[in-house]
């Protein structure tokens, strides 16, 4: 009896070693998978609060937690947790710290009742003001590690990092003007100067709307910074424009306005006279719309092998006070020889019209050039302007050149003859031949006066 005593109870040791084999197997079987823990990846604008997420997958029959997340202290500001895995209860721990010098947040958890976790365990909620990786700190012994129920380290788990990109809303720092001229049928350019921008969209008003751009018709640099209209007619007068800037993040962003002005210009012509070498010409300079004009700077250039400058100035505009009126002929160093104009009045005036007329002796000849430029000094600084009242440069002036065509001397190549006999009413006529003619008026001898004929009355 003893022996069939001692025979049960060797069965039954056998069976319950048996049955922690099973078990162990079991147990081990469950806990084979790999258990991970993952931080997540987000963007950010700068200053905003970003809730990171932390998810631990895979894990059952777990007793507690220790988790250690490194930062970059100078771009996250720790702001605290929020939807942590209900089964955590209130024994978890979070609180930011260091190690050593390097910030952390720490996680920490146990319980006698062992929980499986397979998703988000919290989010981390951080302030951003930079970019900044999320890593585990795996250096230091047991601050990044998982046990079971019986407080065995868990071995199979992996650790992921994260990240945190942290963008920077754009920011207009130079305005586009808030008045632009332009000449009709000239060109503008609107420009802003922005960072952390992404695109640009110029925009023109259209009422109490806004209307899209695009490149083409007149436009360029739509999608751009810098704006270029060409071709302006005078009905965009008026018109009001603006930029559209976006960033990576953040809310759009509108440049303050800009509204062009189409002016028209104070336009001055030298005319283009005519005559034959040795002759004196009077050449008109005159000025459209000139007003609120206080004072004038001419240099008016001339090739001085084709014509000499007599200084002499005639038919001075009215409403020119010729007692501030200075004019001369000379020669100017690196510039040759010009005719200079200098007047001002602290009454300034409109001027539209004649402005004088400035004698020139042809000196040409018509074989050498036909034609000579009467033109403007538009490349010296100041010699060629206007200013009003206050000594400001009136703008938008257009100097136009004039010429003078070298015309040659008519010359009588065939004399009619010098007698002529003929019957009473008897029709007769009398020729001459002449080179660069443009014009004929036969005269009769009356006395000691010469009278011009007219066509008619048997003439």
């Amino acid at each position: 009896m003893k022996t069939n005593l001692m025979r049960s109870t060797a069965s039954a040791l056998v069976a319950f070693v048996l049955f922690l084999i099973t078990a162990t197997s079991v147990f081990n079987m469950a806990n084979a998978q790999t258990i991970q823990v993952q931080a997540g990846n987000v963007q950010a604008c700068g200053g905003d609060t970003v809730s990171v997420p932390i998810q631990i997958l895979n894990a059952t029959n777990l007793g507690a937690i220790s988790l250690s997340l490194n930062y970059n202290g100078g771009t996250l500001s720790f702001v605290g947790i929020s939807n942590a895995h209900p089964s955590l209860g209130s024994n978890l721990i979070v609180n930011a710290t260091t190690q050593g010098t390097q910030p952390q947040v720490r996680v920490a958890w146990f319980n006698l009742v062992p929980v499986s976790v397979n998703g988000l365990l919290l989010n981390m909620r951080f302030r951003a003001t930079g970019n900044s990786t999320l890593v585990w700190d795996l250096q230091n012994a047991g601050n990044c590690e998982l046990a079971d129920s019986a407080a065995n380290v868990l071995n199979n788990v992996t650790f992921t990092n994260g990240g945190v990109g942290a963008a920077v809303a754009p920011a207009l720092t130079q305005q586009p003007n808030a008045n632009v001229q332009a000449l009709a049928g000239g060109s503008v350019t609107l420009a802003v100067v922005a960072t952390n921008a992404a695109t640009y969209q110029w925009q023109r008003q259209s009422g109490s709307s806004w209307t899209n751009l695009s490149n083409g018709s007149g436009v360029a640099g739509a999608t751009s910074a810098t704006l270029q209209l060409t071709g302006i007619t005078s009905a965009l007068d008026n018109t009001v424009y603006r930029v559209q800037v976006n960033g990576a993040c953040g809310a759009p962003l509108f440049s303050n306005s800009s509204t062009l002005r189409v002016v028209t210009p104070v336009v001055t012509n030298i005319g283009s006279v005519a005559g034959c070498t040795g002759d004196t010409v009077s050449i008109p300079v005159s000025v459209d719309q000139l007003n609120g004009v206080a004072a004038i700077s001419m240099a008016i250039t001339y090739d001085s092998t084709k014509l000499q400058c007599l200084g002499m100035v005639s038919d001075v505009h009215p409403s020119i006070n010729t007692s501030g009126f200075l004019s001369n002929c000379g020669i100017f160093p690196g510039l040759g020889r010009q005719f200079r104009v200098a007047w001002f009045d602290l009454n300034p005036v409109n001027l539209s019209g004649l402005l004088f007329r400035v004698k020139f002796r042809i000196t040409g000849t018509p074989s050498s050039s036909p034609t000579t430029t009467v033109g403007w000094d538009l490349a010296t600084p100041g010699n060629c302007e206007y200013a009003d009242a206050s000594a400001d440069v009136i703008p938008y002036t257009q100097f136009v050149a004039g010429t003078v065509s070298i015309q040659a001397a008519a010359t009588i190549t065939a004399q009619p003859v010098s007698a002529l006999t003929v019957p009473r009413n008897t029709p007769v006529s009398i020729a001459v031949s002449a080179t660069n003619a443009q014009a004929f008026q036969w005269q009769r001898l009356s006395g000691t006066t010469w009278n011009d004929l007219a066509n008619g009355a048997r003439c």
